[in-house]
């Protein structure tokens, strides 16, 4: 399928775009760039980089139509995987540079979207490997000097790693289910 669930590439109207992207840096661009990007597009890209790292994005370039409610051309930034509307970091358009964006988690998407009217260069934005998240610790290491800290300390760590594992147990499933 092309469109909103597909993040294998997308072809539509003759247009290749999106996929996902596993080295620790590169560059996502419009279709065309620099020139204007085609009509009637919808790519997703899906960011990955080694577990334990965040995801860093950083634009160079922005220029996409304006509209007040970005509703006809626009990208979406998402903390992990695009279809949980839950980490929707937010949605752009025109020609203001969106901030530099850190991610909670080893995942980033991008998803852009043209209507069938007007077309601008686009954009293109740089994407890195950040900053580990959390450090692995040992079961035997103490968090606190008292016993009462160290418990919910530990508590608060394996809600930390169940929470990390069933996102990757998602983003698991989702690249083989794509392949």
């Amino acid at each position: 399928i092309c469109g909103k669930k597909s993040i294998c590439g997308c072809q539509k109207y003759g247009v290749k775009c999106g996929g996902i992207l596993s080295a620790s840096s590169g560059n996502v661009s419009s279709p065309n760039f620099p020139g204007l990007y085609p009509y009637n597009t919808e790519c997703t890209w899906l960011i990955v980089v080694s577990e334990g790292s965040s995801v860093l994005l950083t634009f160079h370039h922005f220029e996409l139509e304006y509209h007040t409610d970005c509703a006809y051309d626009y990208i979406k930034i998402y903390n992990g995987i695009s279809e949980d509307e839950g980490n929707l970091l937010g949605k752009f358009c025109g020609d203001v540079s969106p901030p530099q964006f850190s991610s909670s988690w080893n995942v980033m998407s991008i998803i852009f979207h043209s209507d069938r009217h007007v077309a601008r260069k686009g954009f293109s934005v740089g994407y890195r490997k950040g900053e580990e998240l959390f450090k692995t610790v040992q079961m035997n290491e103490t968090f606190s000097t008292s016993a009462h800290y160290k418990y919910y300390s530990t508590l608060i760590l394996l809600d930390l790693l169940k929470s990390q594992i069933l996102k990757n147990s998602r983003l698991k499933h989702l690249i083989i289910q794509n392949k």
